[in-house]
């Protein structure tokens, strides 16, 4: 698992998006206002502009969230455990200059969104489709999820649940995660969308072969596995390894293609 030191449309055709999703968010400027990011996160990139929010899912479990950047594509960010929103502040000035708007989230049971009761505590698919739902929300005309390690293994387990989703992206998202019974490797047989899984060979999480059984089995037509060499793990393959430059040039491009 990750460990890191923290954890266009108009209002009409917004509002049809949602009313096709089903989903219950609220844009921006009507979503119960979070607490400020420095509270949450401490010292934020200099220069980040940011909202935080609260997301209410369909089961009635709140969350906390922040936006930044602009856009008609929106993309997704959800976290590895431990950890939280926060462990995206050092990716986000690499997404909005190419017209990105992000949200991220904790999902429920990761201070400070709320827990849930105990039948629905592993229960993701409300959090991702919230997610989802706030960026149309916000104008977004196209969604993409994008997880790192538990994350990453949650989108894809839950994927076949959500809507209004345009891609998925895994960084190094586990084939299964028992402790939260999440099972990406099941789930990601009922996928339809576009995949991209990336990964490093010798990740003791993912390695090479757990990530080629991963994008076999997908059910989507369009998928695509990108390895790299290396130990480097979820959002390690974005800061820490030495050739983040080629894994952010294959994100970027693969959301700019799709």
């Amino acid at each position: 698992m990750g460990r890191r030191w923290l954890r266009g449309a108009g209002v009409l055709a917004a509002a049809l998006a949602l009313a096709a999703c089903g989903g219950s968010a609220q844009h921006a400027e009507k979503r119960p206002v979070g607490p400020p990011l420095s509270r949450i996160c401490g010292p934020l990139p200099h220069g980040l502009q940011a909202q935080t929010s609260w997301l209410q899912t369909s089961d009635h479990v709140r969350l906390v969230a922040f936006t930044a950047g602009s856009g008609s594509t929106g993309v997704v960010l959800a976290h590895e455990s431990p950890g939280g929103l926060c462990g995206w502040l050092p990716a986000v000035p690499a997404f909005t200059p190419h017209g990105l708007r992000v949200l991220a989230f904790d999902f429920r049971g990761f201070p400070p969104s709320a827990s849930a009761p105990n039948r629905i505590a592993d229960n993701f698919a409300p959090d991702l489709q919230a997610a989802v739902d706030a960026l149309h929300a916000d104008g977004a005309g196209k969604v993409f999820v994008v997880g790192a390690s538990f994350g990453g293994a949650a989108a894809l387990a839950e994927s076949a649940k959500l809507h209004g989703v345009d891609g998925f992206v895994s960084l190094s998202g586990e084939l299964e995660l028992s402790a939260h019974a999440i099972n990406a490797l099941a789930g990601v047989r009922r996928l339809r969308a576009p995949l991209l899984v990336l990964a490093s060979r010798q990740d003791y999480y993912l390695d090479a072969a757990a990530a080629k059984r991963l994008v076999h089995a997908a059910g989507s037509s369009d998928k695509q596995l990108a390895l790299y060499p290396g130990f480097n793990h979820g959002w390690d393959l974005l800061e820490q390894a030495p050739f983040k430059r080629r894994v952010w040039s294959r994100l970027l491009g693969w959301i700019a293609a799709h």
